[in-house]
């Protein structure tokens, strides 16, 4: 299992690089984690990275989940439906286990 750990906002101008860094980790089989514990803002541009990594994984047959968001970025991951997309945990741990 590999963890991402992203900070700060993950937005247009920090997009870029969190996509980077997550297609990076996706490759046939892998276990990835997204943990945006440090995460406080989610743009629309922050949600498309994560969705095109989800589109990604599920490609490579790989497998992505999303872990220890705040509140704030939780509500922005649900109403955007990436909670119906990718496993969403409390902690990276709890992500790990949701992977298999």
């Amino acid at each position: 299992m590999r963890v991402i750990p992203l900070s700060g906002r993950l937005d247009a101008a920090t997009a870029p690089e969190a996509e980077a860094q997550l297609l990076a980790a996706i490759e046939p089989g892998a276990q990835v984690v997204a943990d945006l514990a440090d995460v406080h803002h989610l743009s629309p541009g922050g949600v498309a990275v994560l969705l095109k990594a989800a589109k990604a994984a599920a490609a490579a047959g790989a497998t992505l989940a999303i872990a220890a968001p705040h509140p704030e970025v939780r509500g922005a991951l649900e109403a955007a439906g990436l909670d119906r997309v990718l496993p969403i945990a409390p902690s990276a741990d709890a992500a790990a286990g949701a992977l298999g």
